[in-house]
């Protein structure tokens, strides 16, 4: 036997000598886990529980990632909260200030917070972001949570964690591996978001997004497919966002690009942007703007780049007059244009009759009630101005308004007139929110009060 094993070593010498060696790497590698692999441990989970940010041992290692998540979960939950009635995830950015979901905002006022220990406060709207779907909330005096340190830098490929609360005030994750394009593997089986691969939470309106340094890079508001915040444009949005207010974009309704060198000298131009195309209903269209124009001035200033156009639109407020200089063909042509905000965009896209004083687009439908119901006529909410009498009322888009007063709704107009000669100081609204009736009060805005 012992001569067959010899003969079997030396034929086979190629190969036994790397088997021996992985297997003596292999015990070394256990033996050293052995002894520092606990300690090691202990100490990433002392740090998470102390201040962050937090350092981990090996932030590669499939072995220890559950164990990151756990603890990161653990280290973030003092610092969130459910915002308002509709309990959207809301995160500290500072002691007393709060992160939240557009969804969240129910008066121009106050909101209703509460904490992870479930200590109640109420907050007041800094300021809020339309074309994001975010808001900042400032809590009352005297009542604080540790904050969460943005990272100053674009998220960085790696692990990222989405924590959010759900309902019950539990921590929820989902966690993604993000590449440089955004797109990777994930590790939750709900529809991805758009630009990242990272999914909401199951059970939570919104989430906070962690590295694994536990630092946030990124928020994702409540609203169904949001793309989310990410990178260096959170902070900046959160600097926006504290001067009060809502966030005010300009614009006229256009969709610029840059022009090609030999298309400006076959025109005989020295620069200008060519419209790619105009917005239906959009200021631009309703003043006689065409796609093919090549832009050459606002208000007088030359636009010889994206940059340049969008500084100078930056410059106005909604209502401003704006003359655009433009060549069509041979000629050179000036249009003036009326100023609005992104949120006329997203009113006009969302479509339906805008009923400004309810703050609230409706749009006539036939719906049934349940599921192989009878259909019945109503008004669908397709458009929700934050912090208006309908938005206060508890409304919210994509609710189906079936009746106000006991009386059926059939068209906006009707419901506007409806609302405002009723001598009530509110009225009883019943309206179908994922198949399922609810019924609210729809209040008269006080003189004192925002339209």
């Amino acid at each position: 036997m012992r001569a067959k094993l010899l003969k079997f070593l030396r034929n086979n010498v190629l190969l036994v000598v790397p088997v021996l060696l992985a297997v003596g790497v292999l015990v070394q590698g256990a033996l050293q886990s052995g002894r520092e692999g606990p300690s090691d441990t202990v100490e990433a989970v002392n740090e998470v529980d102390s201040t962050p940010p937090v350092r981990f041992v090996d932030k590669s290692s499939w072995v220890y990632l559950s164990d990151y998540v756990t603890q990161l979960t653990r280290g973030a939950t003092s610092s969130l909260a459910l915002v308002g009635r509709q309990q959207t995830t809301g995160v500290f950015l500072e002691p007393d200030l709060v992160l939240t979901s557009l969804e969240a905002i129910e008066t121009h006022q106050v909101t209703r917070v509460e904490l992870a220990d479930g200590v109640l406060s109420t907050g007041s709207v800094l300021g809020y972001d339309t074309e994001n779907g975010v808001a900042i909330i400032k809590l009352s005096p005297g009542v604080t949570a540790r904050k969460l340190v943005i990272s100053p830098v674009a998220m960085n490929p790696g692990w990222a964690v989405a924590v959010g609360l759900d309902a019950m005030g539990s921590t929820v994750t989902s966690i993604a591996l993000l590449s440089l394009p955004n797109s990777g593997g994930s590790l939750h089986n709900s529809a991805p978001l758009p630009i990242t691969n990272i999914h909401p939470p199951p059970g939570a309106k919104g989430a906070a997004v962690l590295n694994l340094d536990g630092q946030l890079v990124g928020f994702i508001p409540a609203a169904p497919g949001s793309r989310g915040i990410w990178g260096n444009s959170l902070p900046q949005l959160v600097r926006q966002m504290k001067n009060g207010g809502p966030i005010l974009r300009p614009w006229i309704g256009l969709e610029v690009s840059r022009t090609e060198p030999g298309i400006l000298k076959h025109l005989e131009l020295s620069s200008g942007l060519l419209v790619l195309s105009v917005f239906p209903q959009g200021p631009a269209l309703r003043a006689g703007v065409r796609a093919g124009d090549i832009l050459l001035e606002l208000n007088g200033n030359s636009v010889r780049s994206l940059e340049e156009y969008g500084g100078i639109l930056a410059s106005f407020s909604k209502g401003a007059s704006l003359e655009l200089k433009l060549n069509r063909g041979s000629r050179t042509i000036t249009r003036k244009i009326e100023v609005g905000e992104v949120s006329d965009k997203q009113r006009l896209t969302a479509g339906g009759v805008w009923v400004d004083s309810l703050g609230v687009s409706l749009k006539y439908e036939r719906r049934a009630l349940s599921p192989g119901g009878r259909r019945v006529p109503g008004l669908q909410v397709t458009y929700l101005a934050p912090g208006g009498p309908a938005y206060a009322a508890g409304i919210r888009s994509r609710d189906f308004l079936l009746s106000m007063g006991g009386r059926g709704v059939y068209n906006s107009t009707q419901f506007r007139r409806q609302f405002e000669r009723s001598s009530e100081e509110a009225v009883l609204v019943k309206l179908l929110r994922d198949e399922k009736q609810h019924l609210v009060l729809l209040g008269k805005p006080k003189p004192d009060e925002a339209p």
